[in-house]
């Protein structure tokens, strides 16, 4: 087995390393290339080994490709060491190897002999270069316009597998392919055996930055394929059409049959993802990320059940109360070169119609000045969209009126809005900043945040009737932070439909199940306290922000139980579907979305008494 690490100090550098596959002993090593050569670096981009040679001290060759470069290395198995050979490309021009696969030869048995060609290199200009056994020289041969981002060879079936009476079969063939979905099958001599150019329902961006991977099955009927928007699937070698392919309905009998592609895994593929939501009663979910996708999701047979492109990254969904509609927010932050900063559409809302299986914009509103990081249904039928923005306010939509603007929420956050929830009743609105520094409760009856003296008796009358519980503050979120933990430290926050239980996800990646409430908060509150407008002992009071430091302190923190899926990135969101069957969670920089089945625990029996000697 054969690998590249990153272990020079210099990040221009990799190594590369041979291991023995069975027993994972470290054979060899050695540096990508000279320390002092820039330009080039020595990344390392592919890497092909050939089975070791016949005679009395066989060696392993192998193939190093990377940027601008490719050498020839070769193991002793006696001395357990590589050395190295750079290859010459043969043109004025250096283009560079992004893939490479290792040719068979054809074995003495079969009519063969030890000569021929070795490997096989797609170039970033479109060529493919042959490397002939024993030379160091690129024989260079045209093969498509864009660059060749994926190749594989065809396995050899020898002379058993023909039939009788059928002509003998290629001794291999070569998969190419490159970008907008470009395939070619190429015979030994390197002409076109057949072309495809088939979409097989890919996203735009993985059309656009072609296959990144491709795989013959050993029978050679099948290619695995895998392109740079996360997708996989599978198409037949002869006739390049999709394995999974599922025919598709159609009124009229006289029509030719027409299929459905099907893809064995779709995944979010760029940057963050955010949004997360399940469906109000089926077990369905809907994600929203920076890839500028829109997927639906099955929960029981675990698949992508529809998508659409959106015009521009989300971070941001939500369901109507009846299923048929999808709110997402737009905008958000996102690194790289040739982004705009900020986005160009930042602070749309986009309503999305869901019905019939399809997903199709309806309809976009603009009154936000900065990203939109979430959005929420009134639990009145859906009648209204209350929009949370990184510019401090919140925007009340009309949802059955186009999203006509009724009302703005402003002057009472200093800093961005990141959570909404609102109460079963309609009646009151929770809003959480950026920081978690800033909690704001909203009266809607009067369009007006409640004052501070007030805060901790409307949430004891509100309790844990929250529509969503995604609020990791509030009283029934003390506790839940670590002590002397900052508490923007916890990303997402869920709670059980049954409101017994509920989870946290962190910046580490950590999954920690709670009870509901976390504590009891009868020693913590006033037992008798005022309504927002009667009078009181209002100064005697805690205030809320009080018994969050208290237990960001270490004064109470409440049992859990911690479980670990997602990478380090931080857990941006969580949710529990209808009857409480699953629970969601999304990664913030892996993109995965992991669903985890909730059991209860069973009663263990009392450990024995203790016997006396």
């Amino acid at each position: 087995m054969v690998a590249a690490a990153l272990q020079d100090p210099t990040p221009t550098n990799h190594s590369v390393l041979l291991f023995q596959a069975a027993s994972g002993l470290l054979l060899s090593q050695i540096r990508g290339g000279p320390r002092k050569i820039d330009p080039p670096p020595y990344l390392v981009f592919s890497l092909e080994l050939l089975p070791a040679s016949e005679g009395v001290a066989p060696a392993h060759r192998l193939l190093q490709t990377g940027l601008c470069h490719f050498r020839l290395l070769q193991f002793d198995p006696v001395q357990r060491r590589l050395s190295a050979k750079t290859g010459l490309f043969g043109t004025g021009t250096r283009p560079t190897p992004l893939c490479s696969a290792a040719l068979p030869l054809t074995p003495p048995e079969d009519g063969g002999d030890a000569t021929g060609n070795e490997f096989v290199l797609g170039l970033s200009d479109g060529s493919l270069g042959i490397l002939a056994r024993g030379e160091s020289k690129l024989s260079v041969t045209p093969c498509l316009r864009g660059p060749v981002t994926a190749l594989a060879v065809t396995h050899q079936l020898g002379r058993a597998a023909q039939a009788p009476g059928e002509e003998p079969p290629l001794p291999y063939r070569v998969v190419v392919g490159g970008l907008q979905g470009v395939l070619k099958v190429l015979d030994p001599e390197l002409a076109e055996f057949n072309l495809y150019k088939v979409e097989h329902g890919l996203m735009p961006l993985g059309r656009v930055r072609g296959y990144k991977s491709l795989c013959v099955d050993k029978l050679n009927r099948k290619v695995l394929y895998a392109t740079a928007a996360g997708e996989i699937g599978e198409f037949e070698l002869d006739t390049g059409r999709d394995v999974n392919a599922v025919p598709v309905a159609d009124p009229d009998p006289a029509a030719p049959p027409a299929f459905l592609s099907q893809l064995l895994v779709s995944s979010h593929f760029r940057d963050q993802l955010h949004a997360l939501c399940s469906h109000p009663f089926r077990q369905e979910c809907v994600t929203a990320g920076d890839d500028k996708t829109l997927r639906v999701w099955g929960l029981e047979k675990r698949r992508l059940l529809t998508s659409i492109a959106l015009p521009d990254v989300a971070r941001a969904a939500c369901y109507s109360p009846n299923g048929h509609i999808i709110v997402v927010g737009l905008g958000g932050q996102v690194s790289g070169d040739k982004r705009p900063q900020p986005r160009p559409l930042n602070g749309r809302v986009l309503v999305v119609s869901y019905l019939q299986g399809l997903l199709r914009i309806v309809h976009t509103a603009h009154n936000a000045l900065d990203s939109i990081s979430c959005v929420l249904f009134s639990p009145d039928n859906g009648a209204k969209v209350f929009a949370a923005s990184l510019d401090f306010n919140i925007y009340v939509y009309d949802a059955l009126n186009n999203l006509v603007l009724l009302a703005t929420l402003a002057n009472a956050h200093s800093e961005g809005v990141r959570l909404l929830d609102i109460s079963e009743d309609g009646k009151y609105l929770l809003s959480v900043s950026a920081s978690h520094r800033e909690v704001v409760l909203w009266d809607l009856l009067r369009s007006a945040a409640v004052p501070d003296r007030d805060k901790l008796a409307v949430l004891q009358r509100v309790g844990l009737a929250w529509r969503v519980g995604c609020s990791p503050v509030g009283l029934h979120a003390l506790g839940l932070h670590a002590p002397f933990a900052a508490s923007a430290a916890v990303l997402a926050a869920a709670q059980t439909h049954s409101r017994s239980l509920q989870v946290t996800g962190d910046v580490f990646g950590r999954l920690k199940l709670f009870a509901c409430p976390a504590l009891n908060l009868a020693g913590l509150l006033p037992e008798d306290l005022a309504p927002p407008s009667g009078p009181g002992p209002q100064m005697q009071q805690q205030s809320l922000a009080a018994l969050q430091r208290q237990a960001r302190a270490g004064g109470f923190f409440s049992p859990c139980k911690t479980y670990a899926a997602h990478s380090p990135g931080g857990l941006s969101g969580a949710a529990f579907s209808p009857q409480d069957r699953f629970l969601l969670t999304l990664g913030r920089t892996d993109r995965c979305l992991i669903q985890w089945r909730l059991t209860p625990s069973q009663p263990q029996d009392p450990p024995p008494a203790p016997r006396l000697p």
